[in-house]
C-alpha cells in the first residue's frame, strides 16, 4: 500500500469510489432513488475541478496497482476557524476495502500534511446519522463540537452535518 498524490489519470477512479461509497454508506441516510441515479461521469468532472483547484491536496491510498480510496483536504471554509485550521473534505473507500486500515492510514497521511503546512487543528463535517463515519473519526482522536450543526444540500437534498475537530500536534499522532 502507498499514498500518493492524486493524478488526472485517477479522475474516473476518484469518481467511481466517490459513487460507490455513497451508495453503500448513504444508504438510510439519503433518497435511494437519489443514490441509485448517481452518475461516475458527473463526479469526473467534480474531481477535474477538485485536482485543478490549488487550494486542495487530494490523496490516493493504492494497493498493488489499484487506487482503493481518496482523501481531500484544504483551506477551511468555515468563518469561525482561524487560518491555522485545515479542512478535511472527506476520506472514501471502495467499500469492499473497508476495514482494512486504508482509512486510517490516508488520515495519518492528511495530518502529516497537516504538521507540514503548520496547522493546528482540522475541521471536518460528517452526516448527522452516519453512524460509521463518526465513529471512524472518533476512533481517530476528532471529538464532535456540541452544537456545530449545518444544514447541506446535496443533489437537492438537505441533510444535516455535524463538525468534528482535532488539534494538530508535531508530530500529529
Amino acid at each position: 500500500m502507498r499514498i500518493r498524490e492524486a493524478a488526472i489519470s485517477d479522475i474516473n477512479t476518484l469518481a467511481q469510489i466517490h459513487v460507490a461509497s455513497w451508495q453503500t454508506s448513504y444508504r438510510g441516510i439519503m433518497p435511494d432513488e437519489l443514490l441509485d441515479n448517481l452518475s461516475v461521469k458527473q463526479f469526473e468532472q467534480i474531481w477535474y475541478n477538485n485536482l485543478h483547484n490549488r487550494d486542495r491536496v487530494n490523496l490516493v491510498c493504492q494497493v498493488e496497482d489499484q487506487v482503493v480510496g481518496w482523501a481531500s483536504l484544504g483551506v477551511n471554509r468555515d468563518d469561525d476557524t482561524s487560518l491555522s485550521t485545515k479542512e478535511l473534505y472527506g476520506i472514501y473507500l471502495f467499500p469492499n476495502q473497508y476495514r482494512r486500515g486504508y482509512g486510517s492510514a490516508l488520515w495519518e497521511a492528511v495530518l502529516q500534511i497537516c504538521v507540514a503546512q503548520s496547522a493546528t487543528r482540522i475541521t471536518l463535517w460528517v452526516l448527522y446519522n452516519n453512524v460509521n463515519a463518526r465513529r471512524f473519526y472518533e476512533q481517530m482522536g476528532c471529538s464532535l463540537e456540541e452544537g456545530v450543526i449545518k444544514e447541506v444540500e446535496r443533489f437537492g437534498v438537505v441533510i444535516p452535518e455535524v463538525r468534528y475537530s482535532r488539534v494538530i500536534v508535531g508530530d500529529a499522532t
